[in-house]
């Protein structure tokens, strides 16, 4: 019966957690984060496993859900002396993006009909989240360069005696994104000098699989880590 019980008041929680963030807005942010820190005090699950799950298809709050995130962190520690809510989010995105990378991770311009948008969507926006935690500190450069990692994966390819990757157009594009937000807190860092150095050769090499699009964005990313 307590079994029972205690996995009743976490649904309870995480009824009214939903509900509530189905409510945030930047407008009405101060508003609904003292109810949401309170109800994330005693289990810290819930909100993590509801942020992860929504975030991805609202990219364009992800700014916002960073502060939200980190003013949950900051409470849960002042009140408690712990951080259970920033391990579970990290492990629910940390999941949440192996799943997608799984079910992307073999398409290629030839096969890319049997992928929906939503789903390289729904990819981007995961990501897109992940490098605004990073940006704002909330995640270590281990797991952003684990994501960057994963997306330049693709087709091994023969360079000038070397093999090198080349990772899908569309996770390419999210890679870019992705880029843009992280790349000054990167810029001192080996490895990603030697990203940068793989994007210079996927945007010079001959016979590019990319779209005139994607290769503008290439060029403006390298323009302007190089000023």
């Amino acid at each position: 019966m307590q079994s029972s019980h205690r996995y009743s008041q976490e649904e309870m929680c995480k009824r009214k957690l939903c509900g509530l963030l189905s409510k945030l807005t930047p407008e009405k942010f101060d508003q609904i984060l003292p109810e949401v820190t309170s109800l994330t005090n005693e289990n810290a699950a819930p909100l993590a496993q509801l942020i992860a799950s929504k975030v991805p298809h609202e990219p364009m709050f992800a700014t916002m859900y960073v502060t939200l995130c980190l003013k949950v962190h900051e409470a849960e520690k002042a009140q408690n002396g712990t951080t259970k809510f920033r391990r579970a989010l990290l492990e629910c995105l940390q999941c949440a993006f192996e799943d997608a990378d799984t079910s992307t991770e073999c398409c290629d311009d030839a096969d890319a009909d049997y992928f929906s948008q939503k789903q390289i969507s729904l990819k981007r926006g995961l990501v897109i989240f992940i490098a605004e935690l990073f940006k704002a500190k909330f995640v270590a450069t281990p797991t952003i360069q684990q994501v960057v990692n994963k997306l330049l994966e693709g087709e091994s390819v023969d360079a000038n005696g070397d093999r090198t990757t080349i990772p899908t157009e569309h996770n390419l594009e999210t890679l870019l994104k992705c880029l843009q937000i992280v790349g000054p807190r990167l810029s001192k860092l080996s490895w990603f000098e030697s990203t940068c150095e793989h994007l210079q050769f996927l945007q010079t090499s001959a016979g590019s699989p990319y779209c005139t699009r994607i290769r503008f964005m290439l060029h403006d990313f390298l323009e302007s880590v190089n000023k």
